[in-house]
């Protein structure tokens, strides 16, 4: 049974924490908080001593069938029938955390216990057909053997850049001996060498109670869960091995420095540092604030170093805090001396901490941090999540986990410390003074080819030819009704019919459009002040977007600049955007997004008006270095995201709109940056962006929307009357398309797959349900049956539908699945449960709880997008009064010949575009 241990307030939130053991030695952590989005989430320490990439082998293959669920797929059951609000399964250096959210408590009482069998009763232990499909599978090939899996192919695209691989031989050699030595998620090379039993071995080893961490958040009954766990799994498991939650490191006790030459496409350099520090919050935080001094405002030190010294075209600096202890890892591109370019940053950082930081910098980095703890904007995730993983690394190793829930005091307490000038000494212990220190250097050779470790040829052709057949029959089972009818399914009656509103009133009496979102902000205003930008072209506009704050103006060096927008601003940012009414052309709009506290809005104000009436453009040298270092950034972002730039080429072909958005973010836009490397061409640019500023930053090109409760009125009149008289911007003709098929070759050996083709009829809410049954049909033809690791469509108001596919090692077999997709859809067949299903499913996509700035930024986006609150519920209508004859019709969505796009290879042949980058 479970005891509890202790139990304290957690002001902050403000919560009640009881912290609970189990005789079994499995520990519970409750926040009982007035919180309606509700967390649950098993966790376990899990150490690989192999690159195969185990443990996320089983994150992907629990999650595949259960001893109460024993059906394929219950994580996509319960992601189609259910109103979660996250639902997924993420594997660390150290850990594994299955979490779950909700704010629906019958929802999420099922959801619950769906996973608790996922983790403790996998069907994976007896069933090698999931490992098969889900780790690494053996295929008969033309020249021998062909490796797939869907873990193998994610991880073959999470290598497909060189700095992934030149970060793996830094850990190697920093962690040796250690787990950490490896790659959790798996080495491309060494998956293939992951067996059943050793999967099996491992999944009792470390998913047992005595070595569970399992976590309740939110507004609920606990009681009734502690009591369902403890009589559906803890009192009749065996408890299992304990699994000692120290680790003994020894980390190099001199500098170490390595080359690599291979084929990786660019030069790279990495070092990684080791602190010999316990992991602890307060030293989480501090460490936090030092890293960001450094490397992360634009007038950062280390930055500033690199940009006057040419090191590299983009250096980072992030700190690995999924340890025991702690480790920071400094990466640069372009760069092949890492020896010279770690020397220089070392003595760079020597220079800075002896003399003492920079007291304006530094305040601009404490505001800004205290800033984002004050918004709690965290993304996609729940809060609970958000604090379950801060605490998860002094928690699973057996100390406190509830440091991590003060995130006010923790930050107060390290600002404080370094206003003290504690982060002087702190940067002198990890980055100067520290001998363990490993750096690596990854040189470029277009003719080298890395060899492979795992040699297929030593396979045993029985056991292959085996697998093979195992894998062929576990593609054609039919899950049987009566297992899968266990999984819970909400009814229709459970599901709020009213669409929720976002509060929102437009003015449009006086000189220009304002409009307020009317949610609290909790002393925060979002303001985004917006510009006409018909007939001016995309690229340019992207460009002054990323420029602006980062230069000189009249009356700031640009170092001064960053400063005051970290003192004043919450976040500064700008972009083209284009909005899309139905049944009219796109309207391409300059929108510039400013946050800050209610008190200091009138700086935001100020320091707008200088930026857009005073930015020098005439520093030609950092205005290139800038530009190299985006262009850097969005080459690994094609790399990394590559589907996102598939679907956005493919739309280029079919839609002006599409085109825009390809000009100012996609391949094109990459290439043009490539082109301003030039002087002459970075000469006239500068001419060009001056102009632009006058023509774009105008009155008659105004508008001005926002969100919160401080009174701007004045600041936005005075700010409107010092704009130029400059007339307004003109709409040209329709942008000319992109070619409809396009291959991008990157050189990877893995695809992200497009289509994309027109709506032949208007939109309506069927069509999001229409997704959600996609993704079924993806998930068995994409995901299960090619080995793709992600998948997806859309459907848009601005008249087009669109299919990808992520980290997918076929080209020509999923575009014939594309290609299917009128077919399947002509002859869909789906029983009252599962139409229901994917009714909720596509319901919990639009009731997710969102944050203010989502809320801001959603309510903004619906009025320049003619989207009214009748438009709202009435799609809301739809997808619940969805029947499948509607389904059925929308076929004819597919019919037209659809523009493609694959990105990724180097075969280009048979494309009617090809591109390399």
């Amino acid at each position: 049974m479970f005891s509890l241990i202790t139990e304290t307030d957690l002001t902050e939130l403000p919560a009640r924490a009881f912290l609970y053991r189990h005789e079994c030695g499995a520990e519970l952590l409750h926040i009982r908080t007035e919180d309606n989005n509700k967390v649950f989430a098993a966790a376990f320490r899990t150490l690989p001593s192999d690159d195969t990439g185990v443990f996320h082998i089983l994150e992907h293959s629990v999650l595949c069938g259960s001893e109460k669920y024993p059906i394929k797929d219950p994580f996509n059951e319960l992601s189609k029938g259910s109103l979660q609000t996250y639902l997924n399964a993420m594997t660390y250096s150290d850990k594994t955390l299955y979490p779950v959210a909700s704010t629906n408590e019958k929802d999420f009482f099922k959801m619950a216990g769906v996973y608790l069998d996922a983790v403790f009763a996998p069907l994976v232990t007896r069933k090698k057909a999931i490992l098969l499909r889900e780790g690494r599978n053996f295929k008969p090939a033309e020249n021998g053997v062909e490796i797939g899996g869907i873990v193998y192919n994610e991880m073959r695209g999470a290598y497909s850049e060189g700095d992934e691989y030149l970060e793996y031989e830094v850990r190697r050699r920093l962690f040796a001996g250690t787990p950490f030595m490896y790659d959790s998620g798996g080495f491309p090379d060494a998956i293939p060498g992951l067996t059943h039993e050793s999967l099996i071995a491992r999944h009792a080893e470390f998913y047992s109670p005595r070595n569970a961490f399992l976590y309740l958040y939110g507004d609920m009954d606990a009681d009734k869960y502690l009591r369902y766990i403890e009589e559906e799994y803890l009192q009749s498991l065996p408890p299992g091995r304990n699994v000692p939650p120290e680790i003994t490191f020894s980390p190099p006790s001199e500098p170490q420095y390595f080359d690599l030459t291979g084929n990786f496409g660019r030069d790279y350099a990495c070092a990684g540092l080791f602190l010999s520090r316990p992991n602890e919050p307060e030293l989480t935080m501090r460490l936090s604030l030092l890293i960001k001094y450094l490397f992360r405002m634009t007038s950062s030190p280390v930055k500033l170093l690199a940009e006057r010294e040419k090191i590299g075209s983009d250096l980072t600096c992030f700190l690995d805090f999924h340890m025991p202890a702690y480790a920071a890892f400094i990466n640069i591109k372009d760069c092949g001396d890492a020896r010279g370019a770690f020397s220089k940053i070392r003595a760079r950082i020597a220079e800075e901490s002896g003399r003492g930081f920079d007291r304006r910098l530094l305040r601009a980095v404490l505001d800004s941090s205290e800033f984002d703890i004050k918004e709690r904007n965290y993304g996609h995730r729940p809060n609970g999540l958000h604090y379950l993983i801060n605490a998860c690394p002094q928690w699973l190793r057996g100390g406190d986990p509830f440091p991590a829930f003060f995130p006010k005091k923790l930050f107060e307490d390290a600002k404080k410390f370094a206003l003290d000038g504690g982060l002087e000494a702190l940067a002198r212990e990890l980055f100067t003074e520290n001998l363990s220190l490993v750096a690596g250097s990854a040189i470029h050779s277009e003719n080298a080819e890395r060899a492979a470790s795992f040699d297929a040829s030593k396979l045993d052709k029985a056991e292959t030819e085996s697998d093979a057949r195992l894998l062929a029959d576990y593609a054609n089972e039919s899950d049987d009704p009566a297992a899968l009818a266990a999984i819970p399914v909400l009814e229709l009656s459970d599901i709020e019919k009213k669409a929720e509103i976002i509060p929102f009133e437009a003015d449009s009496s006086g000189d220009f459009i304002t409009g307020r979102v009317n949610i609290p902000t909790n002393g925060i205003t979002y303001m985004y002040f917006m510009f006409n930008a018909e007939g001016l072209p995309p690229e340019k506009l992207e460009t002054l977007s990323y420029l602006l704050g980062k230069l000189d103006t009249k009356n700031y060096g640009f170092e001064e600049l960053s400063s005051e927008i970290a003192l004043y601003l919450g976040g500064f940012g700008a972009s083209p955007l284009r909005f899309t009414p139905e049944n009219a052309p796109f309207r391409p709009e300059f929108v510039i997004k400013i946050k800050a506290l209610d008190q200091n809005i009138g700086f935001a104000f100020k320091l707008l008006d200088e930026i857009l009436k005073n930015t020098i453009f005439t520093d030609i040298e950092r205005i290139k270095t800038l530009l190299t270092e985006y262009a850097s950034r969005e080459h690994s972002a094609i790399l990394e995201y590559g589907h996102s730039f598939a679907v956005k080429r493919a739309i280029a072909a079919i839609s002006p709109s599409g085109a825009f958005d390809e000009l100012c973010g996609g391949v094109s836009f990459y290439q043009y940056l490539c082109g301003l490397a030039e002087t002459e061409a970075a000469e006239a640019l500068c001419a060009e962006l001056e102009n632009l500023k006058v023509r774009l930053f105008s009155r008659a090109n105004f508008s001005f929307h926002a969100a919160g409760e401080a009174d701007y009125k004045g600041l936005l009149a005075e700010f409107y009357s010092g704009l130029s008289d400059s007339p307004k911007t003109r709409a040209p003709e329709d942008l000319a398309l992109f070619p409809a098929n396009t291959a991008v070759l990157t050189g990877a050996k893995i695809f992200h797959n497009a289509a994309a083709t027109r709506l032949k009829r208007p939109y309506t809410g069927a069509l999001e349900v229409l997704s959600s049954v996609l993704d079924d049909y993806f998930m068995e033809e994409i995901r299960a049956a090619g080995g793709a690791y992600g998948f997806g469509s859309g459907f848009t108001r601005a008249g087009y539908a669109y299919m990808y596919s992520f980290r997918d090692p076929q080209r020509s077999n999923t575009f014939a699945v594309f290609g299917r997709a009128a077919e399947f859809t002509r002859k869909l067949s789906l029983s009252e449960r599962e139409l229901r299903s994917f009714i909720i499913g596509t319901i919990s996509g639009f009731d997710a709880p969102k944050h203010a700035e989502v809320k801001t930024s959603a309510a903004v986006t619906r009025f320049l997008s003619g989207i009214t609150p009748e438009n709202i519920q009435k799609e809301r209508d739809e997808v619940l009064s969805t029947t499948l004859e509607k389904l059925r019709q929308l076929a004819e969505v597919f019919e037209e010949a659809p523009a493609k796009c694959a990105l990724g290879g180097k075969d280009g042949k048979g494309w009617e575009c090809t591109v390399k980058i």
